[in-house]
Formats: C-alpha cells, sequence, structure tokens
C-alpha cells in the first residue's frame, strides 16, 4: 500500500467510524507467560522401556547403520507438552487467541557431542534407504528443529500422556517386554506439518528423506553465543524461536490454548549409527539438574478481536493501530498467511460488531 493511499483512507475510516464512538467494555488481556518446566516431557523411541522417566532423550537418524531401513529417518525424538489451563483461559474460541510471540527452550545434555548448525540443511544432503548417496553438505553439524505434534491410532492431544504407550491404539495388546519391534510409521506421536500448507490435515514428517520433500518446522534451534560449526558444550540453552509469519503456525497455537496444553516435537537428522555420548541429548525434567529443563515462553493477546492493541477495550486505537499494520502488512486478521482487503473487511467487521453496529 502506497502511503498517499494511507493518508487518504484513514481519515474517510474515522469519519466512517465516528470519533464519538466510545470504548466498549473489557475486551482483551495480553498474558506474557514462561513455563520454567513442561507438564510432560518424552524420549519417543521404540527400545524406551521407561518413558517419562528418563534423565534425557537422544534425537539423531540412524543413518549407516544396517537396520536402518526398519526405523524412521528421524529416530529418537522428545516430545515436550505444557498444560496453559490456569494461565490462558482455554475455550474461548481459536480466534480469541492472538499470537503476539512463543519460544521453546531446551538444554544440551552431553559435552562437545556435536557441531552447531542454525541452518536446516535440504533432504538430498542425507544418505537415503537403498544406499542412494547424499549431495555435499555445505555447512558442518546438523540443524535440530521444532515440529507440530501430529498423533495416531486413536491418540489426541487431550488422551496422550508421557508414559502413553510408543505405538498401537490404547485396546491393543502390548508387545513382549513392551518393545516394539523397530517399524516405520507407527509413533503415536510424531512431527508433524499441516500437508498441504492451510489444509488442516496432518502430515509425518519422520521419514521426509526417503519420502523426498522438505519440511517446514516451526523453529530451528539456535544459540546468539555460538558461532556456525562451533563443538556445542554441555548446559547450552538452544532456543526455538516461532515463525509467526507462518499461518500454520499461529493456527497451531490457537488450537492449544484453546484446548489447554502445548504440545511439541524436538526432532534431529543428526547422524548416530548407535547412540553414543557424541549424539545430540537435551535434559528431561527428570534429570533433575537445575535450570535445564524444557521451557515455553508464550505470549498471547486473550480476548476480542477487534481489541487489536490489547488494551482491554476496543475502541478507535484499535482502528489506528490495525491500519498501520494493514498498510505494513502484517494485519493477516482472516489468517490466510497473507495481509490483503479482505482482512481489513474481516477487521472493520469485528470492529464494528463490539459495538452493536
Amino acid at each position: 500500500m502506497n502511503k498517499s493511499l494511507h493518508l487518504s483512507v484513514r481519515p474517510l475510516l474515522v469519519t466512517m467510524v465516528g470519533l464519538s464512538v466510545s470504548a466498549s467494555a473489557v475486551q482483551a488481556v495480553e498474558i506474557n507467560k514462561t513455563y520454567l518446566g513442561p507438564s510432560l516431557d518424552r524420549w519417543m523411541y521404540s527400545f524406551n522401556t521407561d518413558p517419562g522417566n528418563k534423565p534425557d532423550a537422544a534425537i539423531f537418524a540412524p543413518y549407516g547403520h544396517p537396520t536402518q531401513p526398519n526405523f524412521d529417518d528421524r529416530d529418537g525424538q522428545l516430545l515436550v507438552g505444557f498444560v496453559t489451563v490456569g494461565d490462558v483461559p482455554p475455550g474461548q474460541g481459536v480466534d480469541h487467541y492472538r499470537i503476539i510471540s512463543a519460544t521453546v527452550t531446551a538444554t544440551v545434555s552431553p559435552d562437545s557431542a556435536f557441531a552447531y548448525d542454525p541452518t536446516p540443511d535440504t533432504w538430498d544432503t542425507y544418505s537415503q534407504s537403498g544406499g542412494v548417496a547424499p549431495v555435499p553438505d555445505s555447512d558442518a553439524g546438523r540443524s535440530i528443529e521444532l515440529y507440530l505434534a501430529g498423533y495416531r491410532a486413536g491418540w489426541s492431544l487431550a488422551t496422550f500422556l508421557e508414559t502413553s504407550r510408543y505405538a498401537g491404539a490404547a485396546s491393543d495388546p502390548l508387545p513382549p517386554g513392551g518393545v516394539w519391534y523397530p517399524a516405520r510409521g507407527i509413533r503415536n506421536v510424531f512431527p508433524a506439518q499441516y500437508e498441504p500448507a492451510g489444509s488442516g490435515i496432518i502430515r509425518d514428517v519422520s521419514n521426509n528423506v526417503d519420502e523426498m520433500f522438505e519440511p517446514r518446522p516451526v523453529a530451528i534451534a539456535r544459540n546468539a553465543s555460538l558461532t556456525p560449526g562451533q563443538i556445542v558444550p554441555v548446559g547450552t540453552p538452544m532456543t526455538f524461536d516461532f515463525d509467526l509469519s507462518n499461518p500454520d503456525t499461529r493456527r497451531y497455537l490457537r488450537e492449544g490454548l484453546n484446548a489447554g496444553q502445548l504440545n511439541f516435537v524436538i526432532s534431529s537428522l543428526a547422524e548416530a549409527q548407535i547412540q553414543t555420548p557424541q549424539t545430540v541429548r537435551f535434559y528431561c525434567k527428570e534429570a533433575g539438574v537445575p535450570n535445564t529443563a524444557p521451557t515455553l515462553n508464550i505470549r498471547v493477546c486473550v480476548g476480542a478481536a477487534a481489541d487489536w492493541d490489547c488494551s482491554g477495550a476496543v475502541g478507535v486505537s484499535d482502528l489506528f493501530k490495525f491500519l498501520d499494520e494493514w498498510f505494513a502488512g502484517s494485519a493477516d486478521f482472516d489468517e490466510n498467511g497473507q495481509t490483503g482487503v479482505a482482512d481489513l473487511f474481516a477487521f472493520l467487521d469485528a470492529w464494528f460488531a463490539t459495538f452493536g453496529t
């Protein structure tokens, strides 16, 4: 939008709504909450016979192992979840949660185990089943990524606990010893993305290399004190800052807050033929090491969608603030992934509805 149009539209809209319109009753509130530990953290690995009770979780891909075709590309994963009920009121309707920022932090448990890589590598830089040679990777290390949590076999955000079974429906008999024979695509919780984007249909990305597609994580692990290629020391916090320009990420967060819980999966294609001290690992809350459990910070405006400045009342200031962001191209009110005229009309509808007009 050009500046001259901005200057002409603003007074026109002010005339339309009338400056005499008074602010409405309390409509929204900004909540900034930090969770210093998860409600659940679970090493999602087929040979984890003590789920929910591990001091740390190995995040790896079994490339080069003779039985690799029997395992997911992303074999060792970490599920982390945070119950938000009591801090962020649930059940308000997804359009009553406007995400301002979201960050998950996980702390590295081994010392000097892997090289820092803050950028994703394309799927074809990894070995594929059948001995397909990868193309060269241009930098050291492998990225560590955060994904939406997907569910199968009848499990869901509401029903899956950190001690729930790795695979199979709740009514299925357990295998001998409680260990599920390695197989692809059976884990009950997995790293996921909406496929196609914006569809709301969940796709498992655990085998994106052999399925030859690029995954879309919601965040990549980064630490501002590290340089790319640096060997990561024990106790290093790795931060996952959510990309809120992605409407699928916003959608997932809004749906989780509406349900009262946010679950995520930490995953990586960092190679490890067998688990060794050099495997990427993160502390779980059961480690008992101070200040190392996974954390979540969430900032969200909860309430009427038209309370754009989250002041607690809908008024002309919300209209001005929305217009500023709309002209800047960052007011995706209808959550379709882009800012356009439809967003302006949708906001005005919501704004006028607040006053019963």
